[in-house]
């Protein structure tokens, strides 16, 4: 009996080394993943602060609130939110740079910032917004409105520690997504609280620490773990959709509860700007148009009517830039299945394609709304 538990604990960390050795071959960013091959991100810095970040949490957010503070004179503070397309530029060049940047030079009497989340839906757009508000009191805010993003739910706890660390909430008389967001901020402080609580170490955590703390430093393979075990869920993502026959084309359905809860967080967007004075403009962000687009075409439509109907009759402006990039601007990725093959990237386009529209969001927000 001994014996054979010897046999599978050799086995198991024979198996553990060859993982880990054959893994760590190639450079792997899980944050990255979903750029796909041949996409960079991009934030952009001016005048040594960065005006565009991706976290909010203290080494991003305190430089980021510093340099707003120290442009106090500008006569708006302009606010975009946005996905990795916001970030994101395909086959980019050194002199490349994103809508975001290429406005923030242009537009002199506005201080233009950014906070852009892959895969961010709108009940983050919620958050980040009035975060931000709260932090430095915003003039206008820019949302596009991604039919792909009313697909996605929960918070993901990286992107918003300082509102967990600084216990902020939102009002609730923003309306019921507000309380439900607050129920999800309130869960993963108090899930910290208790890691924290739980601080204290026997004697055996205090050995296993120090095992770790030697190995992460004198082994490139342990150290690499994280990114390692994340590659990992990845490829079996991939084995599933291989299994499945899913790659980029393949119909995205509509998720009735989850679109709802987006819509939800629209409208609560849509009152809380009323409510504190914020010039609100949204849009339908571009999307390739040589190929067929992975959505159901009625509720893709649907949802663009229901977006248009709600932002308008509130007031406020909304516009359809899905047509603006053309196809040659758009890139290609590593397939979704694992394959060799590359697939339609109906995200992420060139620098070409940013300075497009940014002419667009120029022409139609700045010079003739802003402006005049």
């Amino acid at each position: 009996m001994k014996n054979k538990i010897a046999i599978k604990i050799t086995l198991t960390i024979l198996l553990s080394f060859y993982l880990i050795i054959m893994y760590s071959k190639s450079n792997f960013n899980a944050e990255e993943f979903g750029l796909g091959e041949g996409t960079t991100s991009h934030f952009a810095a001016s005048n040594g602060f960065p005006i565009h970040i991706n976290k909010l949490n203290k080494e991003q957010c305190s430089p980021f609130l510093e340099g707003i503070k120290k442009n106090a004179k500008k006569k708006n503070i302009t606010l975009f939110l946005g996905n990795s397309q916001t970030h994101g530029i395909n086959q980019y060049e050194m002199e490349d740079s994103n809508y975001v940047s290429l406005l923030h030079n242009k537009v002199d009497l506005d201080y233009i910032i950014s906070h852009s989340i892959q895969n961010a839906s709108l009940q983050y757009f919620l958050l980040s917004l009035t975060y931000l508000h709260n932090k430095t009191n915003l003039t206008q805010v820019i949302i596009p409105l991604f039919y792909d993003d009313f697909r996605e739910d929960g918070i993901r706890q990286i992107f918003f520690e300082n509102l967990i660390e600084e216990d902020f909430y939102l009002d609730s008389s923003i309306g019921s997504m507000a309380l439900e967001l607050n129920s999800e901020l309130d869960f993963l402080k108090k899930k910290n609280n208790n890691e924290e609580t739980n601080k204290k170490k026997s004697t055996q955590e205090i050995t296993e620490d120090n095992i770790e703390s030697f190995l992460s430093s004198n082994s490139k393979y342990w150290s690499a773990r994280k990114d390692i075990r994340s590659k990992l869920f990845i490829e079996l993502y991939q084995l599933r959709n291989r299994a499945f026959g899913i790659n980029a084309q393949t119909i995205r359905n509509k998720i009735p509860m989850i679109y709802n809860k987006n819509i939800d967080a629209l409208k609560a967007i849509i009152y809380y700007c009323q409510a504190n004075g914020i010039e609100l403009h949204t849009y339908i962000p571009p999307i390739r148009n040589d190929v067929t687009i992975p959505y159901v075409i009625k509720d893709y439509q649907d949802f663009k009517s229901e977006v248009d109907l709600l932002v308008s009759n509130a007031g406020f402006s909304h516009y359809n830039f899905e047509d603006i990039v053309p196809a040659a601007m758009w890139g290609v990725k590593n397939s979704t299945n694992g394959s060799s093959e590359k697939e339609y990237d109906f995200m992420h386009f060139t620098g070409e394609g940013h300075q497009l529209l940014y002419s667009s969001l120029y022409s139609n927000i700045y010079r003739d709304s802003i402006k005049k």
